[in-house]
């Protein structure tokens, strides 16, 4: 059977490449055995390295208030090493990119998006109804653009899997057209010929940039979970009386202080 250009996200297509046709499910996921302390000494650098980049994530997501929720660290933590690890095996070759899968994105997107509208509706209800509703906003107007606000709530998921997958996708096939307009001209030509030098420089190039944009995605799915979390009332609730109280000070300390009388002799 003939190969066209998406025969890369087929899982079925691989069945050529590996003798068990389940062994590139292993391949995709491997690599998790790294995160295994107990697979390493506890001073090797490898470790600590593992070690640097769990703390530096868990730092970034206390700086976004996440940690106001019990288990939502670990959850989200764990969330950006999946989609960071997946996207950059999905570089090899001969693997198959799970991440242009929508079960994938689906899988880690929906429970944290129902999670947090479900929560938010049983812990606070009238907060979450009125965030629905932008400040200054028309009475005329207020069904409109609360319809149009639940809309992008719900539609939420969709779009951010899509995002993820559509991105995917499209680096793949720009790799895959530009490897095999590669292979066609150094199989026709009888040496390296400029044509083909400049068809390979762009495909290692492309490889490079597909890196790149790799740990770009990684940062935006998971930094748009963290948006999900940071609007739910357990969280933006502390937040937002934090700044009415430090609002209401500032006006307290500018405001003049009355000139005292002198007591009478």
């Amino acid at each position: 059977m003939l190969m066209d250009l998406f025969s890369t996200f087929d899982p079925a297509t691989y069945k050529i490449y590996n003798t068990f046709p389940a062994s590139w499910w292993f391949m995709n996921f491997s690599h998790l055995l790294i995160l295994m302390p107990t697979l390493f000494t506890g001073g090797s650098r490898f470790n600590s390295s593992i070690r640097l980049y769990m703390g530096y994530l868990i730092h970034w997501l206390d700086s976004k208030q996440i940690s106001h929720m019990k288990g939502m660290t670990l959850i989200l933590a764990s969330s950006i090493t999946l989609t960071l690890s997946t996207n950059m095996i999905g570089q090899l070759p001969y693997t198959y990119p799970i991440t242009v899968s929508p079960v994938f994105s689906m899988t880690l997107c929906l429970p944290i998006w129902f999670g947090a509208i479900t929560s938010s509706l049983i812990y606070a209800p009238t907060h979450f109804l009125a965030g629905l509703i932008p400040l200054s906003t028309p009475l005329v107007l207020t069904p409109i653009v609360t319809t149009a606000e639940l809309m992008s709530n719900l539609v939420r998921p969709i779009s951010h899997c899509a995002r993820l997958t559509i991105n995917t996708t499209l680096g793949h096939l720009y790799l895959k057209l530009a490897a095999s307009f590669s292979m066609y001209s150094l199989a026709s030509s009888n040496g390296l010929s400029l044509t083909t030098f400049i068809l390979l420089s762009l495909t290692i190039m492309l490889i490079f940039f597909e890196v790149i944009i790799a740990l770009l995605q990684s940062y935006i799915y998971c930094f748009l979970l963290t948006i999900y979390i940071t609007d739910h009332p357990h969280i933006s609730l502390p937040i937002q009386n934090k700044a009415v109280i430090s609002i209401s000070k500032q006006i307290t300390n500018e405001s003049p202080k009355k000139e005292e009388l002198p007591a009478p002799h």
